[in-house]
């Protein structure tokens, strides 16, 4: 996952900029070039964007560092395109007072190119309702992704995002020649239809819930040692019959809503409330259960004179092209490095993304 390996880099960032050893980098010790085992998969031409790549000397005869290459495929069912990776690993030498030329094992830098992951554009932290949306087998839902803004590198439009799902500005360099759209937004009818299916589980699960707190009461009604606990009980069976009535009425509120609006309403972008306002109220000031159920669920469809809302994204179904094979380049993303006061990463980053040959790298996609 993006993040777990983002994360991985900060920390190896982190390293670079506070050790305080006393050593040297070895910026002029002869390197070794190690090459990547080529792709397990036929025709998923992982290995050519390295064969472009190598043409940078810095790669392939370097000084202050050994590089590794390697390749790995992330074919998942039902992707319309295959997804995989090239890691660039370069570990470093270093002069060591006493100990002559060395490797450190902090010390090394790892940097990821992502063939077919449009999802490293999306923010991690804005995504919502994963549970229902993985149980009802519907899109991702998610509500901010990065922006992308397209220049002129090395001679050809690339990507340039900023990555500040850390707390901390990540640069992402991207080849998207077509420049089609990785997100798409909800329509409202869209977004009603999974509500009223989200609200048939909730019917589902509170309907269990309520079997078995019946279930408890009853068998606790005949057990001395437990019979103080009952009005807690009975709190819980008013409470899950009370959420089946709330469930029951907002079920109908937005099959209502669907079938009085018009063609060109339903295809109007959903967008989302994120404050807290209006929110659900099962309880009065006292905390005692009410005996209605009234208020705004988290992530409910906010009408269009709301305040405070955000879009509502998913991936874009028809980003990859299904008329291509699934072994078709359509996709890459350069992670970078980001600010580092270390001198052996500042080298990689002067040498290799300043180097990097973006257009013949996009004359191999869409094949």
């Amino acid at each position: 996952m993006k993040t777990i390996f983002s994360i991985f880099i900060v920390c190896l960032f982190h390293n670079f900029a506070s050790a305080q050893d006393g050593i040297i980098w070895a910026k002029d010790h002869p390197g070794l070039y190690h090459k990547s085992k080529p792709c397990s998969i036929s025709g998923f031409k992982l290995n050519a964007i390295y064969d472009v790549l190598n043409q940078i000397p810095f790669l392939t005869h370097p000084k202050g560092f050994d590089v590794y290459e390697n390749v790995n495929v992330r074919p998942i069912q039902n992707d319309k395109a295959y997804r995989g990776g090239l890691l660039l690993h370069f570990d470093a030498y270093f002069n060591a007072l006493g100990k002559g030329i060395i490797h450190v094992p902090q010390k090394f830098l790892l940097l990821n190119i992502r063939v077919n992951e449009t999802e490293e554009l999306m923010n991690n932290n804005s995504v919502i309702l994963l549970d229902e949306s993985s149980r009802l087998d519907m899109p991702l839902i998610f509500t901010d992704t990065f922006a992308v803004k397209y220049e002129e590198i090395n001679g050809y439009s690339v990507g340039y995002v900023v990555n500040n799902e850390l707390g901390r500005d990540i640069p992402y360099y991207v080849l998207n020649p077509k420049h089609k759209a990785c997100f798409i937004q909800w329509t409202k009818q869209q977004y009603i239809e999974f509500w009223i299916k989200k609200l048939n589980l909730d019917f589902d699960d509170i309907a269990k819930q309520l079997v078995q707190d019946k279930k408890d009461y009853k068998e606790t009604q005949n057990n001395e040692t437990l019979k103080a606990i009952l009005p807690q009980l009975e709190k819980g069976i008013k409470y899950d019959n009370n959420m089946y009535t709330y469930y029951k009425e907002k079920k109908k509120y937005y099959e209502d809503m669907l079938a009085q609006m018009t063609v060109t309403e339903k295809k109007q972008p959903a967008y989302c409330h994120l404050s807290e306002k209006n929110s659900l109220v099962i309880v009065d000031k006292a905390g005692n259960i009410l005996d209605h159920f009234s208020g705004r669920m988290s992530y409910e469809l906010a009408s269009d004179d709301s305040e405070n809302v955000v879009p509502l994204l998913m991936f874009n179904p028809t980003f990859f092209d299904s008329h291509l094979p699934k072994t078709s380049i359509q996709f890459i993303l350069f992670d970078g490095i980001g600010e580092s006061a270390e001198e052996f990463v500042k080298n990689v980053q002067d040498q290799f993304y300043s180097n990097i040959p973006y257009k013949e790298i996009a004359a191999l996609m869409y094949k």
